[in-house]
């Protein structure tokens, strides 16, 4: 007769009654703040300024190597925006802006967004949640300050009048690939998301070099400061092998405006006592432009990427704490602001950003010759909230044509940190990717061949150049040179052939 098995305390028979029950964690809400009795009689804005402060006290109880999580480069997978690198969504031919167009976008504004507009200024003056950034000599009382101000304001309409007639004669439309992370290199005139362009200033020798760009001089380069070389790297879209970025100098045609222009935003920021404190020792080293036309956008985004819970990322390109300068130059824009705020998570007992109920996004509207401040209060998380923001020029739509023809530059003077080696021929940035080949003004990569051909890139600039001489005609009452008309064909497709998506098995 074989023996039983014993089972000692530790090991007890599958079959035993006495046999111990694996123990299921129970859920906390009492720590999270879900139970009413915690946050009762409180307001929403104090609730999100509680639960801030408790993510921030869990974070520190754990044990956890703080310094390792700062310190490691953040890596962005670069798939998120994958929905807006279909080819078969992009416009090929822009929409003809015809002359006289200045009037027919003020009274679409009216008539489609001014109501929205309004709406976000009477909702600004109620709400308890704060929002920092605004239009210049809005809040300043001092008459003197004022004067000066409005000085200021017309050097730099004077000054960015010359730059942009320089910029669109050479340097516009140069960034002919879009190629974020993990996405294909298509034509950035095609892209959904706004045209960038980029003037810096040169960084002194007596000035510190970053380590990962190599502190020895480059032979045939120069060291610039940087926007977009950072975190942007993988959501900006600029391709590493044909990007540029053009030096603001006296010795460049356009970038020597471009440095003046960087020269009087300064000055007239710091006119302002806030933003004078919030620039210190900084100075604007970067002008970045984007581009708008048709349906071109900027999707949701902060300029300075935080982590969960320990403020900016250490790679950030801009310098965390300093505004940004927005000058719009063309047709109505809208700048439009997403609240964030701290909510339940639906699936642990933590809190997540979410976003906020319809209707409670704040819309700016942004004219020609505007001057707005941007500033880092809005994306700073500590209270509980922040905001995003976007840009775009959607709704404005006359129900007696097919779409808005608008043309808009945006110019942004910014304080930024990183440094990039640029080329002293072509602008083109240091970079060990493989070069792109060149033929036609059409960059021949195994993506862009499928998308685009040199007649349809040629199409594209000339509508795109009549645009321009509109939208400069409108404004400024000067048209500085006369449309090229070469390589136009009227029968071209308007858009590019949608590709049928392979279902997943």
């Amino acid at each position: 007769m074989a023996k039983r098995k014993c089972f000692n305390n530790k090991e007890r028979s599958p079959c035993s009654p006495n046999r111990k029950k694996r123990r299921v964690p129970k859920k906390r809400d009492d720590l999270t703040g879900r139970d009413v009795r915690c946050y009762s009689g409180l307001s929403h804005i104090a609730v999100l300024n509680l639960r801030w402060r408790e993510l921030v006290a869990k974070h520190e109880k754990k044990n956890y190597s703080s310094k390792e999580s700062v310190s490691t480069p953040y890596v962005s997978k670069g798939g998120t925006k994958a929905v807006d690198k279909i080819p078969g969504r992009r416009q090929v031919v822009p929409a003809f802006r015809p002359f006289g167009y200045k009037e027919t976008a003020l009274t679409l504004w009216k008539k489609y967004v001014s109501p929205t507009v309004m709406t976000s200024y009477n909702r600004l003056r109620d709400t308890p949640f704060k929002l920092h950034s605004r239009k210049i000599m809005k809040n300043i009382e001092c008459d003197f300050r004022k004067f000066l101000m409005r000085k200021k304001k017309k050097e730099l309409d004077k000054a960015i009048e010359v730059f942009i007639e320089r910029f669109l004669k050479t340097d516009f439309l140069h960034d002919d690939l879009k190629a974020s992370q993990k996405n294909p290199a298509v034509p950035a005139s095609y892209a959904p998301s706004a045209f960038n362009v980029y003037y810096s200033r040169l960084v002194n020798d007596n000035e510190p070099r970053c380590d990962h760009i190599g502190k020895s001089k480059k032979r045939g380069y120069s060291l610039v400061w940087s926007y977009g070389s950072g975190s942007g790297v993988s959501t900006i879209g600029l391709d590493p092998a044909t990007r540029k970025v053009f030096k603001a100098t006296e010795n460049e045609f356009a970038g020597s405006f471009a440095a003046i222009v960087l020269d009087h935003m300064e000055d007239l920021m710091r006119l302002d006592p806030k933003y004078d404190n919030q620039l210190g020792d900084c100075k604007l080293n970067v002008l970045s432009i984007k581009v708008y036309w048709g349906a071109k956008n900027v999707n949701q985004h902060t300029d300075i990427d935080m982590t969960k819970y320990s403020g900016p990322k250490k790679n950030n390109s801009q310098k965390p704490g300093t505004p940004v300068f927005i000058y719009t130059v063309g047709d109505p824009k809208k700048l439009v602001f997403h609240r964030k705020d701290l909510v339940p998570a639906p699936k642990n007992s933590s809190y997540v950003f979410a976003d906020t109920p319809d209707g409670l996004d704040f819309t700016i509207g942004q004219f020609h010759k505007d001057a707005f401040i941007l500033d880092y209060e809005d994306e700073n998380r500590e209270g509980g909230y922040f905001y995003k923001h976007s840009s775009n020029v959607f709704k404005l739509i006359d129900p007696d044509d097919s779409e808005y023809r608008g043309f808009t530059i945006s110019l942004m003077g910014r304080s930024c940190v990183d440094q990039v080696w640029v080329s002293d021929d072509d602008n083109s940035v240091f970079s060990t990717a493989p070069k792109v080949k060149k033929k036609d003004n059409v960059f021949l990569t195994k993506n862009a061949k499928t998308v685009m051909g040199s007649e349809q890139h040629r199409c594209v600039w000339a509508v795109l150049r009549f645009n321009v001489i509109t939208m400069f005609y409108d404004y400024y009452r000067r048209v500085p040179w006369d449309w090229d008309s070469s390589g136009w064909n009227p029968n071209i497709d308007l858009f590019y052939p949608i590709r049928k998506s392979r279902k997943r098995k």
